[in-house]
């Protein structure tokens, strides 16, 4: 528990000088932001809760065929 905390907080840090600096050095789009900001958080919330329920075994094929599929799709591209 005390780990999955710890990468939370980590993430949270990581995140927000990612943001820090990429509003200062480059042009942002506030809209953008304003519409990712809140349903990057919402999916993460909702997808956490869908990853507990999952069995593990079903929720690594879930990460290993999307990965996949994900690298086949920019391949292609």
């Amino acid at each position: 528990m005390r780990l999955n905390a710890l990468k939370g907080l980590l993430s949270l840090v990581i995140a927000t000088v990612t943001v820090v600096i990429f509003s200062i050095g480059a042009p942002v789009d506030w809209l953008s932001v304003a519409l990712l900001a809140p349903t990057t958080l919402a999916g993460g919330f909702l997808g956490a809760k869908l990853a507990r329920r999952l069995p593990d075994r079903v929720l690594r094929w879930c990460v290993v065929v999307l990965g996949v599929a994900v690298g086949i799709y920019l391949l292609v591209e």
